[in-house]
């Protein structure tokens, strides 16, 4: 069997120790990438929402100035 071959049980346990380790690195790349998008998307929402408001006031001030014309 190929288990009972010398050093098996060492390569075995060092190729656990590297797939945790990866496991891990990958949690954490997902992690970060996950941070990143929820800023990104966050500073987006800002800016959508500064951009939201100049319109209302854009249109509240035609509505004001139609308001206002002699008719």
């Amino acid at each position: 069997m190929p288990e009972d071959r010398p050093g098996q049980e060492r390569a075995n346990s060092l190729e656990a120790m590297w797939e945790a380790s990866a496991r891990r690195h990958r949690e954490k790349l997902r992690r970060e990438n996950a941070a990143r998008w929820f800023t990104y998307f966050s500073n987006l929402a800002d800016s959508l929402r500064r951009s939201a408001e100049e319109f209302e006031r854009r249109a509240e001030a035609l509505l004001d100035d139609d308001e206002r014309r002699p008719k």
